[in-house]
């Protein structure tokens, strides 16, 4: 199942998924761009620091942006769809979506609300862009 995050102006939306959901989705055909969120890019990894994580978050701000602005529907997803995704698209509705006027604790809130079981992950993210 594809858990809808967010519908852009222009009609395109942003999906939350695990590896499993997309799979099934790529199997019915379902036209979208899929952002995967690697487990190498898992921002817990004793190789990355909370500011290169914060690179990782804006190239993904960045990507998700483009997509939608060009009317493309934007699948992200990871594993099991629990942690690194919904922390990338909790940060796209933070950073991307300036009418939204959401802070970061509200996006993530809304990504939990849209998708049920996420695992928090905003320790990963610096305090001053978490809000605290």
């Amino acid at each position: 199942m594809l858990h809808t995050i967010y519908e852009h102006p222009f009609g395109a939306k942003l999906y939350l998924a695990s590896k499993a959901n997309v799979k099934e989705a790529q199997e019915q055909n379902f036209d979208a761009v899929y952002i995967y969120v690697p487990g190498r890019v898992d921002f817990v990894s004793p190789h990355h620091n909370i500011d290169m994580n914060m690179g990782a978050v804006s190239v993904y701000v960045q990507w998700i942006g483009k997509e939608l602005e060009s009317g493309n529907d934007v699948v992200v997803y990871c594993n099991g769809g629990i942690e690194r995704s919904p922390l990338v698209c909790a940060c796209y509705l933070y950073e991307g979506v300036a009418d939204l006027e959401l802070d970061f604790n509200e996006a993530y809130a809304m990504v939990i609300k849209a998708k049920g079981d996420v695992l928090p992950r905003e320790y990963l993210l610096p305090r001053w862009y978490v809000g605290e």
